[in-house]
């Protein structure tokens, strides 16, 4: 038996990645809770991460109360055998062959799992569409595949979630190398087990592989043992993907050569084109207006092609589509850059949790206070990363002034309401927090409790009323809205002072402009009145 069959994991225990299996976990139990009541079951789920990170072993052993409905990816390629498979798919409750006889264990839900959809890139969309939307089959439907390319495909749709695998770590390997070694008598050195998890790239296939080929090496030859690095220099290292900040250096800095370029961009346009945006302005020569107003057009022209793509379904424009979002924007950063050792952000991947979507963002935040308000849906993406971004600065920006303020202490709610009130004693600072409150307010990315909200105009300068009330604002979909679209993978995005503030800020416009649209409601009332008791001539003096 082959090392991949012998410790290939057959638990949830044996499982890399805590993290994940967690999630779909959750998943799981979500979608169970919605069977048993009932209720539509029709959701995605991608599981996406690169080769060896045991994704389909992750799948089998947490699906394994499921009655997993198996489709082949080649077999999706063609349409009338599409249509074939289709016919063949059940709902998550209805009866099958594995459940008939199976007296003493409740029925099994039916679950759809398609592996490897890099097979059928171009018609996958096509076959989940047709599950669900065309025969009406009420199966969730889960997807494998070793790139994240394939989120773009389904990031619209509110019943999609996505969830990314990594490598596992050097300490899971460790330990998985050493139960191996121990069982199979390798006699292998920490030093050499971690050369060898290095050389495998982190791929478990490839680590078992070499496992087994190192154990067959010292079988064949008990009177001269091979050594080690003759051994694993003699075995060819593993092909190594650059990961997304390697890439953007890899297309700002290396001489311009349009097919590897081309190459590399292909896996995630989207992704490397919004890194791009994030770092152009630092990348190239500002005073080069021409420069910078082509890779402003070429991000700009790329935003109609990627709507048609994902909205009208248009696949073939995926390739000018990443010439135009990446390929344009570096030919002009590498005509103008102001030095290759400039720092880079690099983007951060949008949430993709049907429970955590920018749709339950922009629904959340489309509910109306008093007034009219803007609408954050009619944002593009360039603007909504802006905005995020803006956002972001001016908050570090007042954070700056609070450590200042508070000179290294920890501070109590009082004081950060203290902290607050002197905000507003400086017109540039005054503005800066304006600014934020203008986008939170207007664009309404918070939540009010306002049921139980006292609305008296003239006490909410007082400590007591704002103590009393501030709890009833919450900044949810603001924090949402920037861990979508902030930039910045590290930074903190709301400060506990930013945040007691910027509630201070709302909860004062809230209350301000609730009793000025009372008063206008009260002021329409009495002209409502006064024209009800105005009699017209004609009708006085009876002359129609």
């Amino acid at each position: 038996m082959s090392f991949a069959e012998k410790y290939k994991p057959t638990t949830q225990k044996a499982l890399f990645h805590k993290d994940v299996v967690s999630a779909v976990r959750k998943w799981i139990t979500y979608l169970e809770a919605r069977a048993q009541e009932k209720m539509p079951c029709q959701h995605t789920l991608l599981i996406h991460g690169p080769t060896g990170s045991s994704k389909s072993t992750m799948v089998q052993i947490l699906f394994k109360g499921f009655n997993i409905i198996q489709i082949d990816s080649n077999d999706i390629r063609n349409n009338d055998k599409m249509m074939e498979i289709v016919s063949g798919i059940v709902g998550i409750s209805d009866k099958t062959l594995a459940n008939i006889g199976n007296c003493r264990q409740k029925d099994k839900y039916n679950v759809v799992v398609v592996d490897n959809i890099e097979l059928c890139e171009k018609s996958i969309v096509s076959f989940v569409d047709t599950v669900h939307a065309h025969a009406n089959i009420n199966v969730p439907i889960i997807m494998i595949s070793n790139d994240k390319k394939y989120v773009d495909f389904f990031h619209k749709s509110k019943t999609f979630t996505s969830i990314e695998v990594k490598k596992p770590s050097l300490l899971e390997l460790i330990k998985l190398v050493t139960e191996i070694d121990t069982q199979e008598n390798l006699m292998m050195s920490k030093e050499n087990m971690k050369k060898m998890i290095e050389h495998s790239v982190f791929d478990c296939r490839q680590l078992l592989f070499l496992l087994e080929q190192w154990k067959i090496s010292k079988d064949t030859d008990i009177q001269k043992p091979c050594d080690f690095e003759t051994f694993l220099s003699s075995v060819q290292m593993k092909h190594v993907d650059l990961d997304l900040h390697d890439k953007i250096r890899y297309i700002t800095n290396t001489p311009y050569d349009t097919p590897s370029f081309l190459c590399i961009c292909m896996s995630e346009p989207s992704l490397i084109s919004n890194s791009l945006y994030q770092n152009y302005l630092n990348l190239v020569h500002c005073d080069q207006i021409d420069l910078v107003a082509n890779i402003a057009n070429s991000f700009s022209d790329s935003q109609i092609i990627q709507s048609k793509i994902y909205d009208q379904q248009f696949w073939q424009l995926y390739d000018p589509y990443t010439v135009l979002s990446c390929l344009e924007p570096s030919f002009y950063i590498q005509k103008s850059k102001t030095s290759v050792n400039v720092p880079l952000s690099t983007y951060r991947d949008i949430s993709l949790n049907f429970a955590n979507s920018f749709e339950e963002v922009k629904k959340a935040s489309a509910k109306p206070l008093h007034q009219q308000q803007s609408y954050i849906g009619d944002w593009n993406n360039s603007l909504l990363f802006s905005v995020a971004s803006i956002i972001l600065k001016k908050c570090k920006d007042l954070d700056e002034l609070f450590v200042t303020l508070k000179k290294g202490k920890n501070t109590s709610k009082k004081e950060k309401f203290s902290l607050y009130e002197q905000t507003l004693l400086h017109d540039s600072h005054k503005g800066t927090m304006s600014y934020i409150v203008d986008i939170v307010y207007q664009y309404k990315l918070f939540e009010i409790n306002h049921e139980h909200i006292s609305f008296n105009i003239n006490s909410y300068e007082s400590y007591e009323y704002k103590q009393n009330n501030i709890d009833k604002i919450d900044l949810r979909i603001l924090k949402r809205f920037l861990n979508i679209f902030s930039l910045a993978s590290t930074a903190k995005a709301i400060s506990s002072n930013m945040e007691v503030c910027l509630k201070m800020a709302l909860l004062e416009q809230y209350i301000t402009n609730v009793c000025t649209h009372n008063n206008e409601l009260k002021t329409q009332t009495t002209m409502c009145q006064m024209d009800h008791l105005t009699i017209d001539l004609d009708d006085l003096w009876k002359l129609k």
